[in-house]
Order: C-alpha cells, then sequence, then structure tokens
C-alpha cells in the first residue's frame, strides 16, 4: 500500500487505515458500501473502494467486525462493530 503526504508516495503497512476504517462503523448495522463511502469521503488520500472493501472482510475475518450477508460483494453486506446492538 503506497501513502500520499504532501505529494510524496511512502510504503505503508497493508493495515494502516484499519484504526480509521473501524472508526467509520458502529454497534449498529450499516451498510458496508456506505462504510467504504465514507472512508473514500473522509480519507484524504487516493485509496479505491476495492481496497477499503478488502479491508472490511479482513477485517471481518479476524472478529473486529461482524458481517451478515455475502461479503464477496459490497453492495450484498452490512457490517457493525462487535457489541449488544442490533
Amino acid at each position: 500500500m503506497n501513502h500520499n503526504k504532501t505529494l510524496h508516495v511512502i510504503a505503508v503497512a497493508e493495515d494502516y487505515f484499519d484504526d480509521f476504517v473501524l472508526s467509520k462503523c458502529t454497534i449498529a448495522w450499516q451498510s458496508a458500501a456506505r462504510v467504504v463511502g465514507y472512508c473514500l469521503g473522509y480519507c484524504g488520500q487516493y485509496v479505491s473502494d476495492g481496497f477499503f472493501t478488502r479491508r472490511l472482510q479482513h477485517l471481518v475475518t479476524t472478529g473486529k467486525l461482524q458481517a451478515k450477508g455475502n461479503t464477496e460483494k459490497l453492495r450484498d453486506f452490512s457490517i457493525k462493530l462487535p457489541g449488544r446492538r442490533g
């Protein structure tokens, strides 16, 4: 993953944006596409929707997020932070 800072591209770890992605999630179910849209709108970097989708899928796999629906397609699943609500 490359990160653009003041017109310089620097290499960063693949999980660089994970905390940012998690900050856009809630304990209520919401569309994964909505979360990716928030990330694209607020990230301030040139990052693709596919990248954020893969990070959501990874966060689900590692238990940091819960999902319902088909996680293979962005528009087919919802996500939430683990917790009571929903």
